[in-house]
């Protein structure tokens, strides 16, 4: 343990100079955005195999369980977001967002105030148990479900060391293969326990080995500074960020404890199955966007310093966002009856209702979530914090009486009012960077129309009863939207022609945003 220095002593987290031995603070501007593009191309294929996989979980949890077991497991999974909300205190975002590199001292101060908290909370976790299992009536049975993903939150910080710096690096392509460890681990454990018979206890297991397997694959993959060091003045600087950077997430998981708290209180676990399903797979078009967000932060922290460069990568990313979730929204919408009937099972088809007023945050989050990342990218937590805490408070008071007046709609109605905030969001991103997201974003939209439409036509014509059918209509209206897209480069703005090309070239994006000097 080192001995406290005095605080004019102690380097600004957020000053320029701080730095080691990693030269990332030296990359042009579009040397940045061409390492970001080309770890994120990586990445993206890591996560998508991730993201089949954990689909591919989920869905066969839906046929195996049934709602109650279903809502079970949700229960559980917002006390996990609970309690890692509560471990990881917006650290490693605080060391990401850093415009130059952190001491290594720095990353052993932070890394070590991690392990600690983790450690508080596991314990906390075990001491809440007995009151977590008489509130909801659950069987004495699964008293160890809790300390077991309790657990997961230790390893998960035997992970941050390693995962910070690959992310520092923009080292995506590492990063997408721990994650995909971690989703076959995960898939690996709870689909043959569950179809077994051992139900939602699959799950803490399941919940356990990720996180276990993930911190090995970590540190064999990822840079690490060895070694603790306890220094309460450099954690406290880090912390002046962290803390309102995850109090943006704890507030977001205090809202959602509306369904597995609120509504599992008073109307039981179905009751809870059914909305989590909805909210699942309305949420299932959103997963593409795994692939954007590791890019937000750290890459629009190293181009604050040139405006032109970063408006442009901020249109670019919004109008990309949209392009990923724009038809995979709509289909699901037109398509929602054959989707339940034959991929999750009829039991699902009371939960179709909820399912279409939860869709409608695909329309809002594609936008709201990259400019939150902005935001955080310069130093305005406390500005999402404050609007992130103003809509979970709406949310809550409108989400009391609706229940009461219209049951489960009621809730997934209240749900809406959260991305009531996204407004907030974009004014406060407008007024520090100029973006123009209106004309590509419609365009994006209104290339997805007609491919919802055929899908539409081509069930009304004829109903599609068997599995092929359905993901052949999906293949065929996805192919016409590719079509669209292309077609409509002509009216894109230039960043957004260059994103739809971000697939299949990714030089001309890294090349139109390098400027001809000029270092970070």
């Amino acid at each position: 343990m080192e001995t406290p220095r005095s605080r004019a002593a102690v380097p600004d987290p957020g000053a320029d100079s701080v730095c080691a031995a990693s030269q990332d603070h030296a990359l042009r501007p579009g040397d940045v955005v061409d390492r970001a593009i080309r770890g994120a191309v990586s990445l993206g294929g890591g996560q998508a195999a991730a993201q089949v996989l954990n689909i591919a979980g989920a869905i066969v949890l839906a046929r195996v369980l049934t709602p109650a077991e279903f809502g079970l497991v949700a229960i559980f999974t917002f006390f996990l977001g609970f309690l890692t909300a509560l471990g990881d205190l917006g650290l490693a975002m605080s060391l990401v967002r850093q415009p130059a590199e952190p001491s290594d001292h720095d990353f052993r101060v932070v890394c070590t105030f991690q392990n600690v908290v983790a450690t508080i909370v596991v314990l906390a976790a075990c001491a809440a148990t007995p009151w977590v299992l008489g509130a909801y009536g659950l069987p004495i049975g699964t008293w160890w479900w809790l300390p077991a993903m309790a657990l997961a939150i230790l390893a998960d910080s035997v992970r941050f060391r390693p995962l910070v710096r690959l992310e520092r690096q923009l080292r995506f392509e590492r990063i997408g293969a721990i994650e995909v460890a971690q989703a076959v681990a995960f898939n690996a454990v709870l689909l043959p326990l569950a179809v077994s018979g051992y139900g939602a206890g699959a799950f803490p297991v399941a919940v356990f080995v990720r996180s276990a397997f993930g911190a090995v694959v970590a540190r064999l993959l990822g840079p690490s500074v060895r070694g603790w060091s306890w220094h309460w003045a450099i954690a406290r600087r880090y912390l002046a960020f962290g803390l309102p950077y995850q109090g943006v997430h704890l507030v977001t998981v205090i809202r959602t404890s509306v369904v597995p708290v609120f509504v599992g209180l008073l109307l039981g676990g179905a009751a809870v199955g059914r909305l989590e399903w909805a909210a699942m797979v309305a949420g299932f078009p959103l997963t593409g966007l795994i692939l954007l967000q590791r890019l937000y932060v750290g890459t629009f922290s190293r181009l604050r310093a040139h405006p032109d460069k970063l408006s442009e990568f901020v249109t670019s990313i919004v109008s990309m966002a949209h392009a990923i979730v724009a038809p995979a929204a709509v289909l699901t919408l037109v398509l929602i009856d054959p989707i339940v009937r034959l991929v999750f099972g009829p039991a699902w088809l009371p939960a179709v209702p909820l399912f279409r007023w939860l869709w409608l945050a695909c329309l809002v989050i594609p936008t709201t979530a990259p400019l939150t990342g902005l935001l955080h990218a310069f130093g305005h937590s406390r500005v999402v914090l404050a609007v992130s805490l103003a809509a979970s408070i709406a949310t809550w008071l409108v989400a009391v009486p609706l229940l009461f007046a219209m049951g489960e709609p009621g809730i997934a109605i209240a749900t809406l009012t959260l991305h009531a905030g996204g407004l907030a969001i974009w004014i406060a991103a407008r007024r520090l960077v100029a973006f123009a997201l209106l004309k590509p974003v419609a365009v994006v939209w209104a290339c997805a129309a007609p491919a919802g439409v055929l899908a539409w036509w081509w069930h009304a014509r004829s109903p599609l009863a068997t599995l092929p059918d359905l993901l052949l209509c999906g293949a065929v209206a996805a192919a016409l939207y590719a079509v669209l897209v292309l077609a409509a480069g002509a009216v894109l703005s230039k960043p957004a022609r260059e994103v739809m090309m971000l697939v299949g070239r990714r030089v001309p994006m890294a090349a139109a945003l390098r400027s001809p000097g000029g270092d970070l």
